[in-house]
C-alpha cells in the first residue's frame, strides 16, 4: 500500500500491521473466474501479472465504512475503469 492509503488507515482508526498486498492462489483464480469471464471482466493473465503496477497507480483509492476494505479504482480495460477490493488486516485460513 501507498504511504498516504496507509496514513490515512490510521487516521481513521484503522492501523496496518503490514502495508504488502499479497494474493493467494485462491484469488488469483478468483480474478479469472469463469462467471468473470463470460461477463467479459475477468482478468487475463498479463494483467494478472501488471496488479501491481495498476495499484499503485489507482485513479482512486476508497475506503468502505461498512466492510473494513480499499477499493481501488482501476485503469485496466482500455481506459474503462474497474476495481480491486482488498482485505485489510486481514487473516484467512491457509
Amino acid at each position: 500500500m501507498a504511504p498516504e492509503v496507509v496514513t490515512t488507515l490510521q487516521k481513521k482508526g484503522h492501523p496496518v500491521v503490514n502495508a504488502a498486498i499479497t494474493l493467494r492462489d485462491r484469488e488469483l483464480m478468483h480474478l479469472a473466474r469463469d462467471a468473470k469471464r463470460s461477463r467479459g471482466a475477468a482478468l487475463t493473465h498479463d494483467q494478472e501479472l501488471a496488479l501491481p503496477r495498476l495499484l499503485a497507480a489507482a485513479r482512486a483509492v476508497f475506503w468502505d465504512v461498512e466492510d473494513p476494505t480499499l477499493i481501488y479504482v482501476l485503469d485496466v480495460r482500455g481506459g474503462a475503469a474497474d476495481k480491486a477490493i482488498m482485505r485489510v488486516n486481514w487473516e484467512g485460513r491457509l
